[in-house]
This record gives C-alpha cells, sequence and structure tokens, in this order.
C-alpha cells in the first residue's frame, strides 16, 4: 500500500468515527430528551392530581364537621349531600391517578397507603354522619376528635411523603438516563488508541 493509501486511510477512519459517534450522541441526547419531557409530564399531572385530592378530602372532612354542627336537619342534609359529591370525587381521581400516572413501584405503593387511609376514614365518616343524625352529638364528636382525627393525621403525613417522592422523582429518572448513556458510549468507543492505530496502518 502506497503512502498516499495509507494517509487517506489515516485521515478517513477518524473523521468516519467521529460522525458515527456524532450521530449516536445526537440519538443519545434525543433519547435523554424525550426521557425528560415524559417524566415533566407526568410530574406536573401527579402533583396536580395530587392537589385536588388534597382540597376534595378536605371539603368531605369539612361537611363532616358541618353535619355534626347543623341545628337543624335540612342543614344535616345538606351536608351530608356535600360529603357525598366529596367522597365520589376522591374517589374518582385516585382511580385516575392509577390508571394514568403512576410512575413506579414506590409511587403505587403511596398511592395504595394513600387510598387504604382514605377508606378508612370514609368508613368511620359515614359512622359518624349516622350518630350525628340519631341525635347522639357527643359521640359522633368523640369519634371525630379520636380516632377519626388520628386517620386524618396519617393521612396528611402520607400525604407529605408522597409530594416528596414526586418531586424527587425527575432528577432520579434523569440521573439514571445520563448513567445509561454514558455507558452505553464507553461500549460504543474503540478500545484502540489512537498510537496503535496509526501503528497497524502503517504495518499494511
Amino acid at each position: 500500500m502506497t503512502i498516499a493509501k495509507r494517509l487517506s486511510i489515516l485521515l478517513a477512519v477518524p473523521l468516519v468515527a467521529l460522525l458515527g459517534f456524532g450521530i449516536f450522541t445526537r440519538t443519545q441526547l434525543s433519547k435523554i430528551e424525550q426521557q425528560s419531557r415524559f417524566v415533566a409530564e407526568t410530574q406536573i399531572g401527579s402533583l396536580a392530581a395530587m392537589g385536588d385530592l388534597t382540597r376534595h378530602f378536605a371539603e368531605l372532612r369539612v361537611a363532616v364537621r358541618n353535619h355534626l354542627l347543623a341545628t337543624n336537619q335540612a342543614a344535616q342534609e345538606k351536608a351530608r349531600l356535600a360529603f357525598e359529591a366529596e367522597e365520589v370525587e376522591v374517589n374518582r381521581l385516585l382511580s385516575q391517578y392509577a390508571d394514568r400516572l403512576i410512575s413506579d413501584d414506590p409511587d403505587r405503593r403511596m398511592l395504595d397507603e394513600y387510598r387504604d387511609l382514605c377508606r378508612e376514614y370514609i368508613t368511620r365518616a359515614r359512622t359518624v354522619l349516622a350518630i350525628s343524625a340519631d341525635g347522639r352529638r357527643d359521640e359522633a364528636a368523640a369519634l371525630l376528635y379520636g380516632a377519626m382525627g388520628e386517620s386524618a393525621s396519617r393521612l396528611s403525613k402520607v400525604s407529605s411523603e408522597w409530594t416528596s417522592t414526586t418531586r424527587t422523582w425527575p432528577r432520579v429518572q434523569a440521573r439514571r438516563s445520563l448513567r445509561v448513556s454514558a455507558t452505553s458510549v464507553g461500549k460504543c468507543l474503540p478500545p484502540i488508541s489512537p498510537l496503535s492505530f496509526s501503528r497497524r496502518c502503517w504495518a499494511w
């Protein structure tokens, strides 16, 4: 092989390698961008759903309290209807989150724990409404500010942990994407040094 051909190869091969590496890098960056966009959109939807859940659950608790404080049957009925409407909305939001917004296994576990606590609170709330409607306000108040108060506190704690986990999830996913991309790049780079490559070319 002539010196001219060897020089041509020495110049052409690195250029082709750089071009291929550039295409590969661009593809990886595109994947990272798509994943980051998906994570951001999922996070926004999840946080919005959590905000709605918190708001409607708070309204549900207010309805229970209003039923207990009502001075006539009409006011109790109004509070009961408000409670039932908020219960429907809370259940709808929980189902919507489970169907569309689950991001990973920890997120699913947090949802399950939150949903179980909601069901526990709502079951006790219905008992309070029944006792209150029967005129036993002291007994209803004891349950509302006792066992139900403890359920509400646990629910609030789980909600805070769930929200915190959802806020940090995008950063975790981004670091994972970068690690995968770095590993892929390392696997694609040839284990041949420039000096070794040059010696092989001149040996032809």
